[in-house]
């Protein structure tokens, strides 16, 4: 559209140039969003999250005295 109609686009002064910086700012996009998602990778293999309670057969509720009235709807 830059190249084809400029006019449509208010303030546009020089129709080579605005291409240029469009073109550079998606070159500039693609590349960090490139080395973003070579980051997440790289440190998402290195935590890895281990499962304290060792499973469903490991997890237990804390014991204690139950409050006199908890859970109830009155």
């Amino acid at each position: 559209m830059i190249k084809n109609q400029p006019f449509y686009i208010g303030g546009l002064e020089d129709a080579e140039i605005a291409e240029a910086n469009a073109f550079g700012a998606m070159y500039f996009f693609a590349a960090t969003f490139a080395l973003s998602v070579v980051g997440i990778m790289v440190t998402g293999n290195d935590k890895k999250e281990e499962d304290s309670a060792g499973g469903p057969e490991g997890y237990q509720l804390q014991g204690g005295p139950v409050q006199e009235g908890y859970g109830t709807a009155s």
